[in-house]
């Protein structure tokens, strides 16, 4: 995990692309809704649910982007199967990339609710934790129901439940993640190759 998380780091691509992006989404976007409101509503204003939105963005780059194309160019490269030839367990290798993973996701979480609510004073979330930049973006509700089946939005409308005080518990956000967790997981089970 150590190796992985000085490699990720010394990469300047990297670190932007997976980490800044997030702060520098949340300073741009935050400044230009500061002031907007969400339709009529007076409880809450377009930036206490910008954040979130940025905040789920910033997850998936860090999980879904930045593991998955590490691991591919790692294949690629010959790198994964060199390490199946050592004393090192694979297992022990690919938890250190998914420790690296969380690690990098539990920081944009804390930096980027830092910075909103030290910029923009969102308060901090009321529950733990498509349209990750819009709280108002409506959808045909055919299309909304085909992407709340989908990890991006269910991870998005979760987050962004804790942010907003009048949304309900993200239960079926919750179930639409776990269930996509099973089935990755399944998947990985038997489609990961080390070569």
């Amino acid at each position: 995990m150590r190796l992985e998380q000085l490699a990720f780091w010394r990469n300047p691509q990297t670190a932007f692309f997976t980490f800044a992006l997030s702060l520098v989404l949340v300073a741009g976007l935050g400044y230009i809704a500061r002031d907007g409101s969400v339709g009529q509503r007076t409880d809450v204003r377009e930036v206490t649910l910008l954040v979130p939105g940025v905040l789920a963005f910033g997850i998936l780059a860090a999980a879904f982007g930045n593991l998955a194309s590490t691991l591919a160019v790692l294949r690629c490269d010959g790198v994964l199967k060199r390490i199946r030839g050592t004393p090192l367990s694979p297992s022990i290798y690919l938890s250190g990339h998914l420790i690296t993973s969380l690690t990098t996701c539990v920081a944009i979480a804390v930096s980027t609710g830092l910075l909103g609510w030290i910029a923009f004073e969102v308060y901090v979330p009321l529950a733990l934790v498509s349209g990750n930049f819009s709280a108002d973006f409506n959808l045909p509700s055919w299309l909304d129901s085909v992407l709340s089946a989908l990890p991006v939005k269910a991870l998005t409308d979760g987050v962004r439940a804790g942010y907003d005080p009048i949304a309900p518990t993200p239960t079926r956000e919750w179930v639409v993640l776990g269930l996509w967790l099973v089935v990755g997981v399944a998947l990985a089970r038997r489609f990961f190759r080390w070569h």
